[in-house]
């Protein structure tokens, strides 16, 4: 199980983790710990494009993101920037 983002490009999509909802629109990244529990799905204007990259990112055995409490959301200013580093890790 590696660490997953998810980034949305159009729509929305609703996001659930750590016992919370996230609702998720464009210009929005998400950052999912790997071993996390979570769910997505689409909001009732069922329509979202997103990307999405599985990657590992390991301190010695352990997975980064295991000591670190992070918040899932973030918004993203450069879009096109984004876009670009999605296309070439495809």
């Amino acid at each position: 199980p590696d660490s997953k983002f998810y980034y949305v490009e159009k729509g929305e999509i609703l996001v659930k983790i750590y016992g919370q909802t996230i609702l998720a629109g464009p210009g929005d990244l998400l950052l999912i710990p790997a071993n996390t529990v979570h769910s997505c799905r689409l909001t009732e204007k069922l329509y979202a494009e997103k990307s999405w990259c599985h990657f590992s990112l390991k301190n010695g055995s352990m997975e980064f993101f295991e000591n670190c409490q992070v918040s899932p959301l973030l918004h993203v200013k450069d879009r096109i920037t984004v876009k670009k580093l999605f296309r070439i890790f495809r």
